[in-house]
């Protein structure tokens, strides 16, 4: 998933956005690691991803990328976050695991860094993980360490209950 630096940063120094001014790198033990974002399809399935949840589900609260901590050395960027409620105090972390996460294929994703995300939001506690990959049109859930697809037309969590159609997702 995008390119890493070979230096050491302190969390603290990504944390106060002086390692990373643009404010796009996630945190790694230690390495910053870019994010990829050059592909319009991943931007289009965000933005369909996020409007139909915040249409369907005004009670559910939906970000686009936010820093996350997993860990005290892991600090990732969703594509979409959902929340149940939202933080007594709003800070640029987003410290309690999230209802549900939604990572989105871009082109230079690395599968083996994609899963170990996905392992590292279940270990956080986050309840609700899904991957989709855009040119594909195929939907995933991360359960208890594995990747399943999605054969049917709908995508869900777990209670309460939030779901998309394909078409929801995947509409031009």
């Amino acid at each position: 998933m995008g390119t890493s630096t070979t230096t050491l940063i302190p969390v603290e120094e990504y944390l106060n956005g002086s390692a990373d001014p643009g404010m796009e790198m996630e945190y790694v033990d230690g390495l910053l690691v870019e994010r990829n974002l050059d592909d319009w399809m991943h931007g289009l399935v965000q933005s369909n991803i996020i409007f139909e949840l915040r249409r369907k589900y005004p009670e559910l609260k939906v970000l686009a990328p936010i820093r996350t901590r997993v860990s005290e050395r892991r600090y990732y960027m969703p594509d979409v976050v959902a929340l149940l409620t939202l933080p007594p105090i709003r800070e640029d972390v987003l410290y309690d695991a999230p209802f549900l996460v939604i990572e989105i294929l871009s082109h230079g994703d690395n599968m083996e860094r994609v899963m170990d995300k996905f392992v590292d939001y279940e270990s956080k506690g986050v309840p609700n993980i899904w991957y989709i990959v855009p040119r594909r049109q195929k939907m995933y859930v991360f359960q208890s360490g594995d990747l399943i697809e999605v054969k049917g037309k709908v995508i869900a969590t777990g209670e309460p209950r939030f779901e998309l159609t394909r078409d929801e997702i995947f509409q031009t």
